[in-house]
């Protein structure tokens, strides 16, 4: 797994995989529906809280808070969690880490634990899926999204609060029809930043996470009659709740630092203390979550892993660049071959351009490379690449490299040939997609797709196309990737949702895909263990519409098979996607 310099851990030998996605934008109307653009800061300790208003967020002041659901076992009787609970810190980690979990509650490094849904409509079900497997890229656990029979954790969205029990607790309630986690605010309206912020908090509870307040290493002097008040008129809570959740520490002599930048943690205000320490409302995982987690459910195979720009609290830019850190030191650069996958980009219709994005990285180096994407004259809300990293001392035929075009006059397409720099024994596979474009605006439609033909052991085509008459293209950019044939431990394979540019197809028409839209892949042979997963845009089909969106990503991964998702959401009209996949161990 990659790693920025702010967030994740370590890779592995075999190819790795990781993603990256950022947000931003230039001027333009607030994103609809239940993206909203008014989104949260950057957090840090000693600040004032969130500076958007709930009510911009779309969250009543009442349900900031989960209740954590502890076992009566769990608390000693002085009132703490037991020493034998509480996780200390690893002794390869440098003694840098945090997060206050219970060692006896966590599952089996590298299970698939099993989730249900229980009520919920279809697109808060897809927020949470989208988010819990957040914490996946950091931890050696696959969560798989059940539709009926027996879960591991079972999800409810009943009104009132929201709350999890702790780790292989879950196990514990026998009765099926009993939810272990409950969401009691999400509805078809809530901000994404507030999915991610309450599905990540209660999922790091079902990993074995407590609330960070709860950590022995926070020293503060509580104002305990103002806290009471505060939590019986905001979240109904007696002093005995309000005792249970922030003022029962975890009693260990060895605990990590205590973080004021956890996911787990509960935002603190001045008059809770009297030392006046203060600690913002955290919409998103901390540095030392992402690597305390994924020390304490290390990688067991070669890892993926990605960043969200809503990990980042930055929601509104034109332009990101991370550095990103490599999980370990390879004798050489790595190859890197990056695509998109993330797009949510909005044009003002009496401008030149209807989507322009563009990923690429420089500086690549043994221990890390800059990740850049760009947006240009277009108001991008999100956008997002996804990337592997080849060892060239594990895979020392494989080849990657880019090819594209930019121009100021649109062109329908270009063609390229490619003679491979190795000799192959017979024609390798090879696997293409895009990391850049740029299209018109108007009535241009949004249709174009890299694919790749002629392949011989020697060579190959490539090529990019506008796949309907009225597309204009300005830009294109695709990564092609070489792999020698019969490479063990690695099976790739295409996904779809409608037909990019069916509707120039004579006798054929276009037709709205859903908002919403899950593939089910098996495997041709299945891997030993659960592979990871990469998955990147390679073409699409969008209406003359104003907004572009599509979240393409993964769920549900086992040795078999997985689930590839190609969505969009409000105001966008999608005709067709198509995604190129890779599973490899």
């Amino acid at each position: 797994m990659s790693t920025t310099t702010t967030t994740q851990p370590t890779s592995t030998s075999v190819t790795t995989l990781a993603l990256a996605v950022a947000a931003g934008s230039q001027s333009g109307p607030p994103a609809p529906g239940g993206d909203k653009a008014a989104s949260p800061a950057t957090t840090a300790v000693l600040t004032d809280p969130q500076s958007s208003t709930n009510d911009e967020l779309g969250i009543p002041d009442e349900h900031f808070l989960c209740m954590q659901m502890l076992d009566p076992g769990s608390v000693s009787a002085v009132g703490g969690v037991p020493a034998g609970n509480a996780i200390r810190r690893p002794v390869e980690t440098n003694g840098g880490l945090t997060l206050t979990l219970s060692d006896d509650k966590k599952w089996e490094n590298g299970q698939t634990v099993t989730v249900r849904f229980m009520g919920g409509s279809e697109f808060v079900r897809s927020k949470v899926k989208e988010y819990a497997v957040l914490w996946c890229q950091y931890a050696s656990i696959q969560f798989q999204f059940v539709d009926e029979g027996d879960a591991d954790i079972r999800v409810s969205f009943l009104n009132g609060g929201s709350h999890s029990k702790i780790g292989t607790d879950c196990l514990e309630v026998d009765d099926q029809d009993i939810p272990t986690m409950n969401f009691g605010w999400f509805d078809d309206q809530t901000s994404n930043a507030e999915f991610q912020r309450t599905t990540v908090h209660e999922f790091g509870h079902a990993l074995g996470a407590h609330h960070e307040q709860n950590n022995p290493n926070l020293v503060v002097h509580w104002n305990k009659p103002v806290m009471y008040k505060y939590y019986l008129e905001h979240d109904h809570w007696d002093e005995s709740t309000v005792d249970t959740n922030m003022f029962t520490p975890v009693i260990d002599a060895d605990a990590t630092a205590w973080d004021p930048l956890s996911i787990m943690h509960y935002k603190i205000l001045p008059d809770f203390t009297f030392d006046h320490l203060s600690v913002p409302l955290n919409w998103v995982m901390s540095d030392q979550d992402k690597a305390f987690i994924k020390a304490m459910y290390p990688p067991t195979q070669g890892d993926k892993g990605y960043w969200l720009s809503s990990e980042s609290g930055l929601f509104i830019q034109s332009s990101w660049s991370e550095n990103i850190r490599y999980d370990r030191t390879y004798g050489k650069p790595p190859l890197l071959a990056l695509g998109l996958n993330y797009l949510d980009a909005w044009h003002n219709p009496m401008g030149a351009y209807g989507i322009w994005l563009e990923a690429w990285a420089a500086n690549n180096k043994r221990t890390m490379f800059d990740l850049h994407l760009q947006g240009f004259q277009v108001q991008n809300f999100g956008a997002g690449a996804t990337w592997l990293e080849f060892d060239t001392a594990t895979h020392p035929k494989v080849e990657v490299s880019t090819r594209g075009f930019s121009v100021d006059t649109p062109i329908p397409g270009q063609t390229w040939p490619i003679r491979f720099r190795h000799t192959y024994t017979a024609p390798p596979k090879v696997l293409v997609w895009l990391n850049s474009l740029a299209m018109g605006s108007g009535t241009a439609s949004k249709c174009m797709g890299a694919s790749v033909a002629n392949v011989t052991a020697t060579g190959c085509t490539v090529d990019i196309t506008a796949l309907n008459s009225d597309a204009v293209m300005f830009m294109g950019n695709l990564t092609y990737v070489v792999i020698p044939a019969n490479t063990p431990n690695i099976q790739m394979g295409n996904v779809n949702a409608g037909v990019p540019g069916i509707g120039a197809v004579p006798g054929h028409f276009v037709t709205l895909q859903p908002q919403s839209n899950a593939i089910p892949v098996r495997f041709a042979t299945a891997f030993s263990s659960p592979p990871k997963v990469f998955l990147a845009l390679n073409a699409l089909d969008y209406s003359r519409g104003d907004f572009v969106r599509l979240n393409a990503h993964v769920t549900d991964v086992s040795a078999t098979g997985f689930t590839a998702h190609l969505d969009t959401w409000v105001e966008s009209q999608m005709f067709g996607v198509t995604a190129t996949w890779v599973a490899m161990m």
